[in-house]
């Protein structure tokens, strides 16, 4: 059992953020939205009970649209792979 509820916590799904200044992070959605400074957002209570994948997509949304300096966001799968 313990594996089960493992596997439901272990973050699957990352996003990379490439900055104009040619930077780029890494990170859960909760790390980076955290990171970037998106503290006060209304993220975590509109995400509630989305799956990870739903949640991944939507901060992704997020930095891109309040983080001016973004130039590009990606969504790798647990694999690694551009989805």
């Amino acid at each position: 059992m313990s594996a089960n509820i493992q596997s439901q916590t272990m973050p699957n799904y990352r996003i990379q953020v490439l900055l104009k200044n040619g930077e780029i992070r890494e990170g859960t959605s909760d790390e980076l939205l955290w990171d970037m400074g998106l503290k006060e957002s209304h993220f975590w209570t509109k995400s509630i009970g989305w799956d990870e994948l739903q949640r991944t997509k939507y901060a992704a949304i997020l930095l891109k649209e309040n983080f001016p300096q973004v130039e590009k966001v990606r969504i790798l799968d647990p694999e690694g792979k551009e989805l």
